[in-house]
Parts: C-alpha cells; sequence; structure tokens
C-alpha cells in the first residue's frame, strides 16, 4: 500500500512540473518574443498605406490590410493590389516604370475623390493613399443599412467568386479591370504559368469578337483562342455596358455545340443515304419544322430548296404543295386546314397513308410515320406509272371479259391449282348462277357439284376434275352430256399456257352416239 502510494505521489510531482514548464514557456513567448519588423512610422503609421519589397507586401496599415482582403486572388501581393488600384487609377502601372528616375510621384483617382503617391524607401516601394481634400464626399450612411449593403455584398462577391463560368470587367481598349476566379482559372489553366498570374490581366477572347459581343443585344458563341490541342472551347458570351467598360459573362456550351456537330453530321449522313432514293422524304421536328428532305422531294414537288432550307412548318409546305395544285384539295378552304389537320394527327399515330390524285394527271402515295422525340416523316411516291399499269391491265381485263360475255357458248376457266378465275355470262345463264356467284371463288370439285346436280348421271366430271388438277393427261378432249331436262350439251376441255384450262359447254357439233370422253379427240 506504501509503494502505490509514493508512486502516486513520483507521479504528481512529474506533472506538475511539466506543467510549470509549459507555463514559463507561453510567458516566454509573450513577454519575449521579437516584434515584428516595421518601417512605417508617423503618418504612414495610419491611413491607407502599402510598403512592397518586390512582390512582396512586407508591411501595411489596417486599413491598407482591409482592402487588399477585398482583391482579386492573385499569384503574389503585388498583382492583388494591382486589381484593386488600377481600375481606379488608369495608367499607374505605366507611370510605375519610370519610378527609379523620378523617385516620387502623385496620380488622381479617376473620379477624382483620392490621390495615390508611390514612393522609393532604399529598395522598398511605398504606396499612400489619400483623400482629397474638399472633395465631395459621401453623405452618411444609416448603420442599419450600412450593415444590409455589406452583407449583400458579400453575398454577391461569394456568389460572382465562385459561379461556374466566366465574369470579367474590361475596358474597350482591351485591359481587363476585373475577373472572377473562374476566368481566372480559365487563364492559368490555357496559359503558361509565368503568363497567367499577372496583372492586368491577358485577355481570353480576341478582342475582334468581344466587340461584337459588345455591340450587339443577344448572346454570341465564341472559340476560344489557344485552347490547346483538344481544339477550340467553345463559349456563348453576352455583354453588359457598364460607364465606359463592358461586363462580360461567357458560358462553356462544348457540350453543347459537340451535339450539334454530331446531329448535323448525322443529318448530313441521312440527307446522303436518302438523296438515291425515288420516293421523297420529309422529316418534321417536334415544332414541326422541316428539320431533313431528300432531292426527290423537291424534283416530285417543285418546291424551290431556298424554300425547304429555311426550316418550313408542315402547313407553309402544304399551302405551297396546295399553291402549286400538288394536292388534292375539296371544294372549300376551311374542309381542306381541317382535312391537312387529320393528316398531322394521323402521321402522329403512324397510320396515315393516302393516295393523291393530282389534276395533272400524276398520282402520289403518302405516307406518314412517327419518329422519336415527336418528330414525323412523310414519304412521297409517284406511282403514276403503277397506276397507268393497274388501269392498263384492269382495261384490258374488261376487254377480255366484254368479249367471252359476247360468246355464245358458256366458257370458264380455272386456275393450275383448281380455282374459277373467269366465266361468261353464258356460263351463268347455263348453271342458273348469277354475276357475283359466278365471279366468287369456287373451286373444280365445287362446280362440278353443280353441273352433276343439274345432269344426267355421267362419268365425264371425274375425268375433267383430274385434268384441271393435272391429275390425268393434259391433250385436249371433248365429250357429250345430257341435262336433267333431257337437252344435249357438249363439253370441250382444253389447255391453256401456264397450266390453266378452258371448260367450254355448247351445242354438240357432231351427234356421237355411246361416245366415251376419253376416247374423243378434237
Amino acid at each position: 500500500m506504501t509503494t502505490s502510494i509514493d508512486l502516486l505521489l513520483v507521479l504528481s510531482a512529474g506533472a506538475a512540473a511539466f506543467i510549470a514548464s509549459l507555463f514559463a514557456l507561453f510567458l516566454g513567448s509573450i513577454f519575449f518574443r521579437k516584434p515584428r519588423e516595421t518601417t512605417l512610422d508617423g503618418d504612414q503609421a495610419s491611413g491607407v498605406v502599402f510598403l512592397f519589397d518586390g512582390t512582396d507586401l512586407i508591411d501595411a496599415t489596417p486599413a491598407a490590410e482591409d482592402i487588399l482582403r477585398q482583391a482579386v486572388n492573385g499569384s503574389n501581393d503585388w498583382n492583388r493590389a494591382l486589381s484593386i488600384l488600377l481600375p481606379r487609377f488608369p495608367g499607374f502601372d505605366t507611370r510605375l516604370s519610370s519610378i527609379d528616375a523620378e523617385g516620387k510621384f502623385t496620380t488622381l483617382s479617376e473620379d477624382g475623390t483620392k490621390t495615390l503617391t508611390a514612393e522609393t524607401v532604399g529598395p522598398r516601394l511605398a504606396l499612400t493613399l489619400r483623400d482629397v481634400p474638399d472633395a465631395p464626399q459621401r453623405a452618411g450612411i444609416d448603420s442599419l443599412a450600412l450593415s444590409a449593403m455589406t452583407d449583400e455584398l458579400t453575398t454577391l462577391q461569394t456568389a460572382v467568386r465562385n459561379v461556374p463560368f466566366l465574369i470579367w470587367r474590361q475596358h474597350p481598349d482591351g485591359p481587363v479591370t476585373w475577373a472572377n476566379g473562374a476566368y481566372i482559372d480559365a487563364i492559368a489553366d490555357i496559359l503558361p504559368s509565368e503568363d497567367a498570374h499577372v496583372w492586368p490581366m491577358p485577355t481570353l477572347f480576341d478582342q475582334a469578337q468581344l466587340a461584337s459581343v459588345s455591340s450587339s443585344s443577344s448572346i454570341s458563341r465564341l472559340a476560344l483562342a489557344d485552347a490547346g490541342a483538344d481544339g477550340p472551347q467553345w463559349f456563348d458570351c453576352a455583354a453588359v455596358e457598364i460607364g465606359e467598360e463592358f461586363l462580360f459573362s461567357a458560358v462553356n456550351v462544348d457540350g453543347t455545340v459537340t451535339s450539334e456537330s454530331q446531329r448535323q453530321a448525322f443529318t448530313q449522313t441521312l440527307t446522303q443515304t436518302f438523296s438515291h432514293l425515288t420516293a421523297g422524304l420529309g422529316v418534321f421536328d417536334k415544332d414541326r419544322r422541316l428539320a431533313l428532305f431528300n432531292p426527290a422531294l423537291t424534283d416530285l414537288t417543285g418546291l424551290p430548296i431556298d424554300f425547304l432550307a429555311s426550316r418550313p412548318t408542315l402547313f407553309s409546305v402544304l399551302d405551297r404543295l396546295r399553291d402549286r395544285q400538288m394536292i388534292p384539295e375539296p371544294k372549300d378552304y376551311i374542309n381542306w386546314r381541317r382535312h391537312m389537320a387529320d393528316l398531322e394527327a394521323a402521321a402522329v399515330d403512324g397510320t396515315y397513308e393516302e393516295t393523291w390524285s393530282l389534276p395533272n394527271g400524276r398520282t402520289f402515295r403518302v405516307t406518314g410515320r412517327p419518329h422519336p422525340d415527336g418528330a414525323v416523316a412523310f414519304v412521297l411516291e409517284d406511282i403514276s406509272a403503277e397506276m397507268r399499269l393497274t388501269r392498263q391491265f384492269r382495261a384490258e381485263l374488261n376487254l377480255g371479259q366484254s368479249v367471252i360475255d359476247s360468246l355464245e357458248d358458256a366458257l370458264v376457266v380455272f386456275t393450275p391449282d383448281g380455282e374459277l378465275a373467269m366465266a361468261n355470262t353464258a356460263y351463268g345463264q347455263l348453271w342458273e348462277r348469277d354475276g357475283a356467284e359466278t365471279t366468287e371463288r369456287q373451286t373444280v370439285t365445287e362446280a362440278s357439284r353443280i353441273w352433276m346436280a343439274r345432269c344426267v348421271p355421267t362419268p365425264i366430271w371425274g375425268d375433267l376434275r383430274s385434268f384441271v388438277l393435272h391429275e390425268s393427261e393434259r391433250a385436249p378432249w371433248r365429250t357429250d352430256f345430257k341435262l336433267a331436262t333431257g337437252a344435249r350439251l357438249e363439253c370441250r376441255v382444253q389447255p391453256l399456257s401456264g397450266g390453266s384450262t378452258l371448260v367450254t359447254f355448247c351445242q354438240p357439233s357432231v351427234v356421237r352416239i355411246g361416245a366415251q370422253p376419253s376416247l374423243l379427240p378434237a
């Protein structure tokens, strides 16, 4: 027990000695530390005075330090001070080039309220700011109002300093008088380090480009010069006039420019792909403006290329087509506009397909289909030749039908598959079939049932079915048969080109008693 107490006493004594040593060192650092070297004395110890040794600030009055804290971040103290002084004392940096010869000079601020004196003190340079006597001073400001303005100023400074786009103030002749952090970072990224941290700051953009921006009320797109090997950087730039200077802002739009370039390249690829099509193609975007068309659309419609290239609306294109009589038009305009609105709605649904018969005899097939992002594509095909062939073929069919209808013999033609292809009027009258029943799809088996029902039993119908269906020899033959009424007729079976079969029912030319159908050659 005694040993434990002794150990605690030893530890307590040691801790007390350690704390006492630390306290002694603390007092020594307070009372015996070396005072800060200062070279400002007399009147210089008050007011606004900076003392520089090269680019380093070695001493400053409290008021000068407050001013310097508001400066733009720079590479050194001298550049930070210049960012505050140069906008108020234009040409001050030029006068400094002769300070060694003059030793001292004083310049007046642009607003005439302050003077700036530069004086060499050995190898050092002292800058002193003074108020001009009898200069108009700002009226007193209420403390609450001053506090509110100070808070607002702090908020604005923080916001402008940290926004992710470039903001800077520039004189029309070129010098940059103020810039935010993003502008300074851009300079550091693009220019060599020794050129980036100087004041006045370098100008990022071409002066002629900035002049065009400042003279325009709209946003202009500029390419950043000397942007490196990766290509130019693109910015949307705007300007606001502030006194004799301009406040510029520039937002990086590289992503937008890349997207637009890719979309333009894709559009050109599509245009080249569709340029060889004979069908006219027009793609309208979600705002119903023409975004893409191929040369065939101009050839078919006769619409000028400059009109189509101006990205007209869908209704503008339809109006032009109507003026050129390239679109079917109802008698009144209101119905026509309603019809065109229905056209757009049907195209969006993907159900629009229509044939336009034009006054000039041409025929167009128009198809509307939806595309991504609300776009609509219209395909215009000239089917005039196709329609002429269809009409000609139909006319030939009608002519052939008229010819066989004029014959007294009953004729019927079967396809190689055994389907009824055509029959004349006499056939329908013989077998008591009207026109609709004659032309409906009917097989030789179904037709033979009708024949058997109206005739005296005979084996020729089975032979006829085998002939039509290519189940027996395809040599022409004829035979007689008797109707249920007792009338005698002749059946002639003859192969046609392509595997079809012609069957003729007529009055017998020669009476053949007991003849068999397969034994009577034509």
